[in-house]
C-alpha cells in the first residue's frame, strides 16, 4: 500500500531503489555455484594429497624394510632360504633352497649368543621377525607388496650373493625394490 502523504516525486523516493525478487535468487544461485566449485576443488585437492602421503609413507616403509634386509645380511654369519615358513620350521637345520620366499639370517653378538633375523613373503605381505638374545621379538611389516614379474619367489642366492625382488604398486605409482648384499664371512 502507498504512503498517501508521499508520491514519486518527492526527494528520496527515487533514491530508494532495490533488487527484485528474481535478481536476489539469481545472485545466491550465483554464490552457491561459487562456493560449491571452490568446496569441491578443496576436497579434491585434500583426496589427492592424502593418497600422496600415503604413497610416500608405503615406499619409505619400503625402503627401510629393504635396508634392514641388506644390514642383517651383512652381519649374518650364517643364512638360509627357504620356500615359507612351514618348511623351515619342520627342518630349520636343512641346506634350504636356492631360491625361496623366506630369508633365515643368524649372527653371534658379542655376548657369545645368537640374534636371528627371518623375512618372509607372505600373503601379499613382507614380514621381518628380529629375535634378540634375551628372547625379546621385534616385527616390521610392509603391506602391499607383490613378487616382482617373472618372479616366483622373492629372494635368489644367485652368484652366491643374497638378492631380493618385491614391487609395491600404491594409488600414485609402481616402485619396483631390489636388494643385494653380501655377507661379512664372504667378504
Amino acid at each position: 500500500m502507498v504512503n498517501p502523504a508521499r508520491n514519486g516525486n518527492e526527494p528520496g523516493w527515487a533514491g530508494q531503489a532495490g533488487f527484485s525478487l528474481v535478481e536476489m535468487l539469481a545472485a545466491l544461485l550465483g554464490v552457491v555455484v561459487v562456493f560449491g566449485a571452490a568446496t569441491g576443488f578443496m576436497l579434491t585437492a585434500f583426496l589427492r594429497q592424502r593418497a600422496v602421503l600415503q604413497a610416500t609413507h608405503l615406499e619409505a616403509l619400503h625402503s627401510n624394510f629393504a635396508l634392514t634386509i641388506a644390514q642383517a645380511v651383512k652381519v649374518a654369519d650364517r643364512f638360509r632360504l627357504y620356500p615359507d615358513r612351514a618348511t623351515y620350521l619342520s627342518s630349520p637345520e636343512s641346506l634350504g633352497t636356492a631360491r625361496g620366499n623366506l630369508l633365515v639370517c643368524w649372527a653371534r653378538v658379542e655376548s657369545g649368543s645368537t640374534v636371528e633375523a627371518d623375512f618372509e613373503f607372505t600373503g601379499g605381505e613382507l614380514v621381518g621377525h628380529r629375535t634378540a638374545p634375551n628372547g625379546i621379538v621385534s616385527i616390521n611389516v610392509c603391506p602391499q607388496a607383490r613378487l616382482a614379474a617373472g618372479s616366483g619367489q622373492v629372494f635368489d642366492l644367485s652368484l652366491g650373493l643374497v638378492q631380493g625382488q618385491w614391487e609395491l604398486t600404491t594409488s600414485q605409482d609402481w616402485v619396483p625394490f631390489r636388494v643385494c648384499a653380501m655377507p661379512l664371512m664372504m667378504r
